[in-house]
């Protein structure tokens, strides 16, 4: 019984909405968001071993009133620590939506 309930999960997953409540904002910077009064209100950092480089990043929170956004910096450094490609965007925080409808029109 329990391996006819475990098969049809893969199934009814694809019928789920996949969730998201981060919405990229690629038309604000985060001096933007500063210079708009928000602050930033907490910064974390990972690194990740990746190959022959590493995976740098560090995350940003940024708040005014009930407004959030997060911003991520992230960048691909070689072993000698030369940068070779970057990634900087912006995400703000909205309420829970369907991305799977989003995409589909």
């Amino acid at each position: 019984m329990a391996l006819a309930a475990a098969t049809g999960l893969p199934a009814l997953a694809q019928d789920l909405p996949l969730q998201l409540q981060w919405r990229r904002t690629p038309d604000i910077s985060m001096r933007q968001l500063i210079d708009q009064g928000f602050e930033i209100k907490s910064a974390t950092s990972t690194t990740e071993s990746i190959a022959e480089a590493r995976y740098d990043t560090i995350t940003y929170l940024l708040q005014k009133g009930s407004e959030v956004y997060r911003c991520l910096e992230g960048g691909v450094l070689d072993n000698e620590g030369t940068l070779k490609s970057q990634v900087v965007y912006c995400t703000v925080l909205v309420a829970p939506y369907d991305a799977k409808a989003k995409a589909a029109g």
